[in-house]
């Protein structure tokens, strides 16, 4: 039986790492579309509890980002004792990928928050979230400089179609 081997290039891991990024925030899209219609949702004027309730909500959405942005700022910077660059893009891809997937659930989870209060104005969480996470897909550009790549690694990622070398 022939194995199915694709080159592990550049081009290959960022390509994996935007269908990650695009499978999960349609995924997390289609939810908030489907929570939208479940919900069928109460357009009121909010009450002073309502709004000690919003204000909670937003603190601690707010929290659950600062946490990821640094869990991944940590990691990015503990990450990088190896000599390879394709261990170096490996363990990128790992990060990148655990971050989407953090996103998503914060989002999942304040699409939950909207249904469970029923309100609509909680939903401009899950929006904003949307977006946020939308704009965080990764590039070429954005890899080199979150991996803060050195000359020598740079060429060799710069090589964009040639597999990675196993160490340099």
């Amino acid at each position: 039986m022939a194995k199915f081997y694709k080159a592990q290039t550049p081009k290959v891991f960022l390509k994996t790492l935007k269908r990650v990024h695009s499978f999960l925030f349609f995924l997390t899209v289609a939810f908030f579309l489907f929570s939208i219609w479940a919900m069928q949702l109460i357009f009121e004027v909010l009450t002073i509890e309502n709004d000690i309730i919003l204000i909670s909500v937003a603190v601690l959405l707010t929290i659950c980002l600062v946490v990821e942005k640094a869990l991944f700022n940590l990691r990015l910077k503990r990450g990088w004792k190896d000599h390879s660059l394709k261990s170096k893009v490996l363990k990128y891809y790992k990060i990148t990928a655990d971050r989407y997937l953090i996103i998503s659930l914060i989002i999942c989870f304040s699409i939950m928050i909207s249904f469970v209060v029923n309100v609509s104005i909680y939903l401009s969480f899950s929006i904003l979230l949307l977006i946020y996470y939308y704009k965080l897909r990764v590039s070429e550009q954005k890899a080199v400089s979150d991996l803060n790549l050195q000359r020598e690694f740079l060429d060799q990622f710069n090589k964009f179609d040639e597999e990675l070398p196993e160490n340099i």
